[in-house]
């Protein structure tokens, strides 16, 4: 019985740390500036907490701007042109498109199990779909 408890608390422990923190994405929306004239929005999300342990590095267009958190969301502003986002575990994973002025785009983190460990892969998500998935998850800023 000792033995089960403890399994159970250490296997709560190892989720937990693993998810993200910060403000709830749905109350701080209202908080969000503006997007600047001339510019485009990028939120990145994972909407889940499998595989938490995993958190690569995002890079956007070679420069890394923030991680896969489980259950966090964050964004940049860039200027519009072509966007390649990659993340990468034991296989990096590609993600290109193009941004335009005023476009605010959603890439998800889908969560895929590897060989080794899970793989995060990039997905252009559109608004109304990445609207439902998104509101309960924690606005962790990017780097």
């Amino acid at each position: 019985m000792k033995r089960t408890l403890a399994l159970l608390t250490l296997a709560a422990t190892v989720i937990l740390v693993g998810c993200a923190s910060g403000p709830q994405f749905g109350t701080a929306q209202g908080n969000i500036s503006p997007l600047a004239e001339g510019k485009g929005r990028i939120f990145f999300y994972r909407s889940t907490s499998l595989g938490g342990l995993i958190q690569p590095d995002i890079r956007l267009n070679g420069d890394v701007v923030g991680s896969a958190k489980p259950n966090g969301i964050f964004y940049v502003d860039r200027d519009p042109g072509n966007m390649e986002v990659v993340i990468g575990t034991e296989v990096e994973k590609r993600l290109t498109f193009t941004l335009s002025a005023g476009d605010v785009r959603y890439v998800k983190c889908d969560v895929k199990m590897g060989l080794i460990a899970a793989r995060i892969i990039p997905t252009l998500v559109d608004g109304k779909d990445a609207a439902k998935e998104i509101s309960d998850l924690a606005l962790t800023g990017s780097k």
